[in-house]
């Protein structure tokens, strides 16, 4: 029988036949009665695919602590010997293990951005405050330190998985304001989209603001 898992708003997934995709962020959760069973139908945002809706009794989804985990479990199912490896600072593979799990929270926008209890407004302004991040090194650090609640980031990840990281987090939070514009345009809030334009005092949020307004 095929496990049932449970994904909520907020929870970040792989899907195992598209790994291509990247890992997702549910956006929204609602449960489904099928002929063949329960399950859920879920719209997710995928770093390489965007916006997807899907249904978990179709969909082999995993959460991503869980696709990591059993990454591991294979490797040592393999005749690794994952007990006795370490990593370059030489931490052993549990803590990797942990670190990879943790990892996650780097991609997940803030409940602030995607509250559904929130006002559009609210959404909107908090999605073009996080504009203000960059790559520059100082900038990256109050960025994780943002998204982990760290005070010091670099105790559990690299520079370069920052780097890394970044990148994969800002097409996320590209495509959620995005996704809020055309809904501001579907419910008829062209004044709330038109307002945050106005109090927008960054350039580069103000830019991408407007080139959603317009597609």
């Amino acid at each position: 029988m095929q496990q049932t898992r449970h994904f909520q708003h907020g929870d970040v997934v792989i899907h195992k036949a598209r790994p291509d995709w990247g890992s997702g962020v549910v956006r929204q959760a609602q449960q489904t009665e099928l002929a063949n069973g329960t399950g859920q139908r879920l719209v997710v945002d995928f770093v390489h695919r965007g916006r997807v809706t899907i249904h978990t009794r179709f969909a082999p989804l995993v959460h991503a602590t869980a696709a990591h985990a059993e990454t591991t479990a294979n490797e040592q199912s393999t005749g690794k010997d994952m007990t006795t490896q370490t990593t370059r600072n030489g931490q052993g593979w549990l803590e990797t293990l942990e670190r990879r799990q943790s990892g996650d929270r780097l991609m997940q926008l803030p409940e602030e951005m995607t509250d559904p209890f929130a006002s559009l407004y609210r959404r909107l302004t908090a999605t073009l405050d996080s504009f203000r991040y960059t790559r520059e090194p100082r900038s990256l650090i109050e960025w994780a330190v943002a998204q982990t609640g760290m005070e010091d980031p670099l105790s559990a990840y690299t520079r370069s998985q920052l780097e890394h990281a970044f990148p994969y987090y800002c097409g996320v939070r590209d495509q959620h304001l995005r996704e809020l514009v055309r809904t501001a345009k579907r419910s008829g809030e062209l004044e709330t989209l038109n307002r945050v334009l106005r109090e927008t005092t960054n350039p580069a949020a103000a830019r991408a603001l407007g080139q959603a307004m317009k597609a």
